[in-house]
């Protein structure tokens, strides 16, 4: 069976040079993986063995990592990543709503992407921001004090 993604030589050589900076391979993994999923997006199941090889770990070491962090995605990801937190603060002031208004504005659950590839939309178990509830997180850039006319007027933006 051939897989449809392979490493190029470039990503290659720079996972390469990757295992020279750290005092073990193994250290290398993250920024590895970081750099695999600039390249495509997601970090591609089919290239984690690949992966394995060039630091010399087992191939069950990268899945580990790629499945334990949640900002490694193992599939492909909307153009915008929208994380709502959902922790007591931000539920108390109204995060489930937002959370719901998203689904419907973008048809979509939880942990999908739209059609269209443009927003993929996730929940968070906090984002550290409980003074400024419900907070969200769009692509690295945190929104306090959110509401439902806010998420609207920022997804027209996003597009």
């Amino acid at each position: 069976m051939t897989s449809s993604f392979t490493l190029d030589e470039e990503t290659k050589n720079k996972i390469s040079e990757l295992t020279q900076k750290y005092s073990t391979t193994l250290a290398a993994l993250l920024p590895a993986l970081n750099l695999v999923q600039d390249k495509y997006g997601f970090i591609p199941p089919e290239v984690e063995p690949q992966i394995a090889e060039l630091l010399n770990i087992y191939p069950i070491q990268v899945r580990e990592v790629v499945s334990f962090y949640s900002l490694f995605y193992s599939q492909p990801i909307g153009h915008n990543r929208i994380y709502v937190c959902n922790n007591l603060s931000c539920c108390l002031e109204g995060s489930g709503k937002i959370i719901k208004h998203l689904k419907e504005k973008l048809k979509i659950q939880l942990n999908e992407t739209t059609s269209d590839g443009k927003f993929s939309l996730y929940k968070s178990p906090c984002i550290g921001a409980c003074e400024k509830a419900p907070a969200i997180i769009v692509n690295g850039k945190y929104h306090y004090n959110v509401t439902i006319e806010y998420i609207d007027k920022l997804l027209s933006e996003l597009g």
